[in-house]
């Protein structure tokens, strides 16, 4: 290869280089959105399982303490 032939190949390779770049910077954009959402879908999702996990401890407490409190009689 001369060196006019080098130059043109290695100009050639970065120019694919940089389309191939601004292609994936692109789809990435794009993508971010997607990830979002299903981060977000999750955290509801565990958050959900949470609030009724409360619940749950939240009530067993009360039953747990009702239990311990004599009854009074009328």
């Amino acid at each position: 290869m001369h060196k006019s032939e080098e130059h043109y190949a290695s100009a050639s390779i970065s120019t694919g280089m940089k389309g191939e770049t601004k292609a994936m910077v692109a789809m990435n954009k794009q993508m971010a959105p997607v990830k979002q959402a299903k981060v977000i879908k999750e955290f509801q999702k565990q958050s959900a399982q949470m609030d009724m996990m409360i619940e749950m401890m939240s009530e067993s407490i009360d039953e747990t303490l009702d239990k311990d409190e004599p009854e009074e009689e009328t």
